[in-house]
Order: C-alpha cells, then sequence, then structure tokens
C-alpha cells in the first residue's frame, strides 16, 4: 500500500487519530525534528503540544479530506492557538515567516514537517488539493525510505 498513487489515497483517507497508522505519520514528523512554525522550537522542548490541521477545518469542512493525517501535523499550545487559529494558510504563513531571518530558515522549518517547497506554495496560493498531493508523497519517499522501498 506504500506505492505512490495508492499510498497517497491510502493516507488521504487517514482520518482516524486512534488509527495506527494515523499515530505512525504523527511519530514520523517528531522523528524528522518537527519544530514549531513560530518559535523554530522542538515539540520536546515545549510544555504543551497539539497536533492539528494546517488547512483549518473551519475553511475547509466540506472537502472530504479535511481530517486527513496529511492535514495534520504538530504545533505548540502558543502558536496553534493565539497565531493560526482559523485562519487560512496563506495568512498564516506571513504571520509566521517574520519570526525567522530568511525565506530559507523558514522553510527548513516547513520541510520539518513533510511540506516541501511545493506543498508550501501551495499553502501561499491556499490550494488544499495540491497541498495533500505534495505534503503526501513527501511522506511516502520517508515511508518508503525508512522500509527501503523505492518510491
Amino acid at each position: 500500500k506504500w506505492e505512490s498513487r495508492q499510498g497517497l489515497e491510502y493516507l488521504k483517507e487517514m482520518i482516524s487519530p486512534s488509527n495506527s497508522t494515523y499515530k505512525g505519520i504523527l511519530s514520523l514528523i517528531g522523528l524528522k525534528g518537527a519544530k514549531d512554525f513560530m518559535t523554530d522550537q522542538t515539540f520536546e522542548s515545549s510544555a504543551v503540544n497539539n497536533f492539528d490541521h494546517i488547512f483549518p477545518k473551519s475553511k475547509f469542512k466540506e472537502h472530504q479530506y479535511v481530517n486527513s493525517i496529511l492535514n495534520i501535523t504538530w504545533l505548540t499550545d502558543k502558536t496553534n492557538k493565539h497565531i493560526k487559529k482559523a485562519k487560512l494558510p496563506s495568512e498564516f504563513i506571513k504571520e509566521f515567516r517574520v519570526h525567522f531571518n530568511s525565506e530559507e530558515e523558514f522553510e527548513k522549518v516547513l520541510e520539518s514537517h513533510f511540506i516541501t517547497k511545493e506543498a508550501y506554495q501551495a499553502m501561499k496560493e491556499d490550494n488544499f488539493d495540491k497541498f495533500l498531493e505534495e505534503r503526501g508523497n513527501a511522506i511516502l519517499k520517508e515511508i518508503n525510505n525508512r522500509i527501503n522501498g523505492s518510491y
């Protein structure tokens, strides 16, 4: 099921936080060293962490994959509740970006969440479908690398 197209569809449909694959993807994000979008802080050093939607459920509730693991990541409590809230990605990434010295530094933080440059561009454009595809492919590549598969 980790082949490109079939695996991507499987991950898009993964919506249950109690599912072992869902938990595994959250763990994979943590193993990658995910850092907070605003503080660049690792999650081990934060007192309270949340996992939440990147594209907010309140704005994309009609989209069938809004609760997909591909739309979920780790955020510190402060970043999630006080900055991101229910804003569109094109809005909140501007607020996060100003906390970094360069675009490259910010992109490294995004990459720690499997948000590639292409997925970042989709966030800037609020293009949910493109974001799911790009992030899903990055996660599948990591899964295949870890199990010595090919992608």
